[in-house]
């Protein structure tokens, strides 16, 4: 009785340790991964207008980040699991959530590992619905982790131009992940590497396979679902509309590529890099000049491009200029202390855009102009 009641426990134990590495799983993954169920935004389209995840935008969610939530879930979930050795059915339907999880993970990570290989910036990741257990931002990314690992999707920063080979890859890779999942379970069973636990516990590995299985299915059928107040294309539906999609460059791109010649001279290519992404995304988004949240939020993303290496000429002029223009407009704190060296900057990559020249002439009027104090001049009216 002893021996049974331990073994109940370390399967218990292993549960819990099981669940909540997959559930913050999730979490590690998303830092610098794509699409889950839903499929990701479609490539090369404008994504929808989101910078800090926040209400309102594809309802990310209006409550704070609050872990505890998690135990809400994961608790039930691993008693399930005790009682699963007394009752098949129940283990199989802790399986069927263990499956879930491992399923959208995997899924995530193959789309990562594409992502990374076809230089595409992700902007945002969510995975799971229910309440927020965790958001952060990685280098340009933010991610968040809900409670039920059940669906999820990327949003992705806009595209200059239309690489199918890329954009294929990176829609594939999720499918691709789940089947490699497959193919290890599949191994493993083969050569019965199972640990002696785990094969006892059959009822949970088959609901586990199985939706590794229906995740790619599921994804590779052209569709729109709705996930989390907005309507998103699967992976299968953004396949075909990449097949018929004509290659070269993007409206977007062909924009900037235009911008892009007043800070080089010469021609110059259409512009082609995850930071190009970037800087399109903040500089051409509505809500920077009506939205100050927004606004700070593109801000301080631009000054970390400027920070993080130097920027092809081309490109550090025009985030110079967005930044001196707004920096001259808005007033803000966060720019204007730093107005004078940008605009020595900018003059000397760029000397000869008029915006950057009346920039720094009107920066020069606005320092010069506060030399002069109310209390001097009105003692030189005194004197005189």
């Amino acid at each position: 009785m002893g021996e049974r009641l331990a073994v109940n426990a370390t399967r218990l134990l292993l549960s819990l340790v099981v669940l909540a590495g997959v559930s913050f799983q999730g979490a590690a993954a998303s830092m610098t991964a794509s699409v889950a169920t839903a499929g990701s935004i479609q490539a090369g389209v404008m994504p929808p207008p989101l910078l800090v995840p926040r209400a309102g935008d594809i309802e990310v969610g209006k409550s704070a980040p609050d872990p505890r939530r998690g135990v809400a879930f994961e608790i039930p979930v691993a008693v399930g699991a005790l009682a699963g050795e007394l009752d098949p059915l129940a283990l199989r339907v802790v399986g069927f959530f263990l499956g879930m999880m491992l399923a959208v993970a995997a899924h995530e990570v193959g789309h990562l590992v594409c992502a990374v290989a076809a230089s595409i910036a992700v902007r945002l990741i969510s995975i799971g619905v229910g309440p927020l257990l965790l958001r952060l931002r990685i280098g340009e990314t933010w991610f968040e982790l809900r409670l039920v690992a059940a669906a999820g999707f990327v949003s992705i920063y806009p595209l200059s131009i239309v690489r199918k080979f890329r954009q294929a890859l990176f829609l594939l890779g999720g499918v691709l992940a789940n089947a490699l999942v497959l193919a290890v379970v599949a191994a493993l069973g083969l050569v019965g590497a199972f640990p002696a636990w785990l094969a006892e516990w059959g009822d949970l590995i088959g609901p586990i396979v199985f939706m590794q299985a229906y995740m790619i299915m599921v994804n590779l059928i052209p569709f729109m679902v709705q996930v989390q107040g907005a309507r998103l294309p699967s992976d299968g539906l953004q396949l075909l509309q990449l097949w018929s999609a004509p290659r070269g460059a993007t409206a977007l791109g062909l924009v900037y590529a235009e911008l892009a010649k007043l800070y080089r001279a010469g021609s110059v290519a259409v512009p082609n890099s995850p930071v190009w992404s970037r800087i399109m995304f903040n500089l051409s988004h509505a809500r920077r000049w009506t939205d100050p949240e927004a606004r700070r939020a593109i801000h301080e993303s631009l000054i970390r491009e400027l920070a993080r290496g130097p920027l092809p000429t081309e490109a550090e002029g025009l985030v110079l200029d967005g930044l001196i223009t707004d920096g001259l407009v808005f007033s803000e704190p966060l720019l204007r202390s730093r107005l004078d060296a940008w605009s020595l900057r900018a003059i000397e990559i760029a000397p000869d855009v008029k915006t950057l020249r009346g920039s720094a002439a009107i920066r020069r009027a606005g320092t010069s102009s506060r030399r002069w104090s109310p209390r001097r001049t009105s003692s030189r009216s005194t004197t005189s």
